[in-house]
């Protein structure tokens, strides 16, 4: 496809109503397409018993008000996301897009307790390994994910 021809096809992809604006979600405008992309993969794959979390950087260079800078990254500026993948695949199972900090609903939790639980949530009681590095494991986590039968490798 020539770039003309991109460009061209670019200026007619809207992906959301924009009456629709909601200031306390920073992603309204493409979070349905997030959402059925989410649905898809899940929908269409299962994955194996062992699965991995981590974090990644979308290369982005242009003004956003949560782009990250991670030095340690090949790509140093951009948009970071979490993500749930199959070890065998590398499929991608589960995404959530970091937009900054925000408000713990349950205090008991740590923000990234409740980001492992909520995306692992689909895959819990299956018997499944998570496998992660030492950000996410925390000795409550791995607690919380035995009583859900589900197994935890990591560094703690």
């Amino acid at each position: 496809m020539s770039l003309d021809r991109f460009k061209l096809l670019q200026r007619f992809i809207h992906l959301s109503d924009n009456t629709l604006d909601t200031k306390t979600n920073k992603i309204y405008k493409i979070q349905d397409f997030i959402d059925h992309c989410k649905f898809t993969w899940s929908y269409y794959y299962s994955p194996y018993d062992k699965i991995c979390i981590d974090e990644a950087i979308i290369k982005y260079n242009g003004r956003l008000g949560f782009k990250q800078y991670i030095k340690d990254k090949p790509v140093k500026w951009g948009v970071k996301c979490f993500l749930i993948c199959c070890c065998f695949s590398n499929y991608c199972l589960n995404i959530e897009i970091y937009t900054g900090k925000q408000e713990n609903a349950n205090n008991r939790k740590s923000p990234v307790e409740e980001l492992v639980m909520k995306m692992s949530n689909s895959y819990l009681d299956e018997f499944r390994t998570i496998y992660a590095d030492s950000y996410y494991v925390t000795l409550n986590l791995i607690k919380n994910l035995f009583l859900f039968k589900t197994g935890v490798i990591g560094t703690v």
